[in-house]
């Protein structure tokens, strides 16, 4: 079966193909090098020079909304310096403009996903040889106390602090990035794993995708992707995930597959839809790539909904 064919029968399996008429699929530079890098650079540029009186279409930047945003500030700019190739005299000055907006945001509200986000970018530093020049010692110090899974997981129980049970995994990729980063043992995350797993097997039945309440049967967009997070997470620490999330990502995989379309629509029910549910199956199907999980063609079909 040819990819086209392929293509045109999961799409219309999903009942939402539009037309046979499917456009040359971009290739991943043309889209990422040549679109949406440049435009990256230019708003942490103007962040740089704008500080907190930056606008972005009148709106103010810093105003409070998101308690994330200096993760996710951190997370762009270091995914921004790692795609520079060796040598390239922008890494230097770029790692200035990161400590000068580490400093400018290091007491700002950050929470759970925003400390993630922040650690990822640490560690992909740290993993360049870059960590030093990045942050001020004084920056940093403040970070190792902030940047932590603690602040909304009861340390001797184990138990979230005002969280939904997803949140196990975030607490435990925290864990896992500060283990990684040198600023504290394993055993964390250890536990953590050990709570959200608990958790999934005592209330997600034989089918492996999670409720995210005591048993009352929340499921969701989140519910088939929580097994491609927490396989990302074995993943981007360096290790491979135990046999039992790769199974329930491998059903995660069954349920994404078909609902592949030509226009780009993501998971269809639920809460935090749009690009959200959109991003649900691109993570689901990335994790399965880089397990081995997908055949060819699947790959190929994944890309081109990516």
């Amino acid at each position: 079966m040819t990819f086209r064919t392929l293509f045109v029968c999961v799409a219309l399996a999903a009942g939402s193909f539009a037309s046979a008429d499917v456009a040359r699929t971009p290739s991943y530079n043309e889209v990422v090098a040549g679109r949406i890098q440049p435009q990256l650079e230019r708003l942490l540029l103007q962040l740089v020079k704008e500080g907190r009186a930056m606008r972005i279409d009148g709106t103010p930047v810093f105003n409070g909304s998101d308690k994330f945003l200096p993760g996710k500030i951190a997370l762009t700019f270091s995914d921004v310096i790692a795609s520079l190739p060796a040598g390239d005299s922008r890494v230097g000055r770029y790692l200035a403009d990161f400590r000068r907006l580490a400093d400018l945001t290091v007491d700002d509200v950050n929470d759970s996903w925003g400390i993630y986000y922040y650690l990822s970018a640490l560690a992909a530093l740290d993993r360049a040889g870059h960590l030093k020049d990045a942050l001020d010692p004084l920056t940093l110090a403040k970070l190792r106390v902030r940047l932590d899974w603690r602040t909304f997981v009861d340390r001797d129980s184990y138990a979230l602090i005002e969280h939904p049970n997803n949140y196990f995994c975030v607490a435990f990729a925290i864990a896992r990035l500060r283990h990684q980063l040198g600023w504290e043992d394993g055993e964390g995350a250890e536990s953590l794993y050990a709570a959200m797993t608990a958790h999934y097997l005592e209330y997600s039945g034989e089918y492996g995708f999670a409720d995210e309440t005591e048993g009352e049967g929340r499921f969701d967009r989140y519910s088939v992707l929580l097994a491609g997070e927490i396989a990302q997470r074995f993943m981007e620490t360096g290790d491979t995930p135990p046999a039992q999330v790769v199974d329930w990502l491998r059903k995660s995989v069954a349920v994404m597959l078909p609902r592949l379309n030509s226009r780009g629509e993501g998971f269809e029910y639920g809460r935090s839809l749009g690009p959200y549910g959109e991003t649900a199956i691109i993570e689901v199907l990335t994790a399965a790539a880089v397990l081995n999980l997908l055949n060819d063609d699947d790959k190929a079909l994944a890309y081109t909904f990516a």
